[in-house]
């Protein structure tokens, strides 16, 4: 199990916030499925996110503001 779910349980509700969330960020972004570690890092930021955001739309723009900050 990769590091990033350790410790880490997902009702099916949350499972699917995180989902959209994590396929709009990459939509937003241009990540492709063969950009591992861009997605590992979106998937990292959604998770690390997702406690304060149950709606997927709020939970992606986080994301996003909080991607582009880094840069």
């Amino acid at each position: 199990m990769p590091a990033l779910f350790v410790g880490k349980s997902f009702d099916p509700e949350t499972l699917a916030v995180l989902n959209a969330a994590f396929k709009g960020v990459c939509a937003d972004l241009g990540v492709s499925d063969r950009a591992r570690y861009s997605r590992e890092t979106v998937a990292r930021k959604v998770i690390e996110l997702a406690d304060s955001q149950r709606d997927p739309q709020s939970l992606r723009m986080a994301v996003l503001l909080a991607l582009s900050a880094r840069h």
